[in-house]
């Protein structure tokens, strides 16, 4: 499995896509197999706000979606995490979430505050 880096500048209240959603995939000309949409698994995360805000993940646009994460509540410069990018190797791995096929990783802001960090993914 290969895993892909994605960076976090987010600034808008309400829906910020983080990843955009992944193009259905065709076998090649002549080839064999069917089209398939893969999903985007978040093996690690680490986000820090400017300010005070509420931030979630959602599994595409929020307002047609469950979110993937409780409301976390970050203050100025503390961090949120999740994973180790140091376990990464070819064995199987643990993850945050696995959205669904064809889906955006959203993070949506309660309020206009700056939230900065990386995404740790993979395409499957």
């Amino acid at each position: 499995m290969s895993y892909l880096t994605a960076q976090i500048s987010a600034s808008t209240s309400g829906d910020n896509t983080v990843i955009a959603a992944p193009s259905t995939i065709n076998p090649p000309t002549g080839g064999a197999g069917s089209s398939y949409t893969p999903s985007i698994i978040v093996h690690g995360y680490l986000i820090v706000a400017a300010g005070s805000v509420v931030a979630r993940f959602y599994n595409g646009a929020s307002a047609s979606t469950l979110p993937l994460t409780g409301p976390m509540s970050m203050i100025t410069g503390t961090p949120i995490a999740f994973g180790d990018p140091s376990t990464l190797s070819g064995r199987s791995q643990p993850f945050a979430f696995k959205l669904s096929a064809g889906s955006a990783l959203v993070l949506n802001l309660g309020a206009g505050v700056q939230v900065s960090g990386h995404i740790i993914y993979s395409i499957l």
